[in-house]
């Protein structure tokens, strides 16, 4: 009787830490998917940016959108102000 309770408490402790792991993977996933969503643009700024202009990304819902589609807007910005727009990196994004 003392072995089966010791064997149940176990399996229970366990099932525990099961969920709770799972919990905190998930937890994990999900923040790292919303990291990816907005990454730093870097890499991405020297590539398709004049040199001393940043990188800048927008969203927006404009009339021709189908519901819940948005688009993804990148432009590069001076200090001065200058825009400089890049048309062909615009993407229509769900959400």
């Amino acid at each position: 009787m003392k072995n089966r309770l010791l064997l149940e408490s176990v399996a229970q402790i366990a099932m525990i830490l099961f969920i709770v792991f799972n919990i905190l993977f998930i937890a994990l996933v999900s923040s790292a998917v919303g990291l990816a969503l907005f990454p730093k643009f870097d890499l991405v700024e020297k590539l398709v940016c004049p040199t001393r202009m940043k990188i800048e990304v927008n969203t927006y819902h404009a009339s021709w959108n189908k519901p819940g589609e948005s688009v993804l807007e990148v432009n590069c910005e001076g200090a001065d102000g200058q825009r400089i727009r890049n048309k062909s990196l615009e993407k229509r994004v769900p959400g």
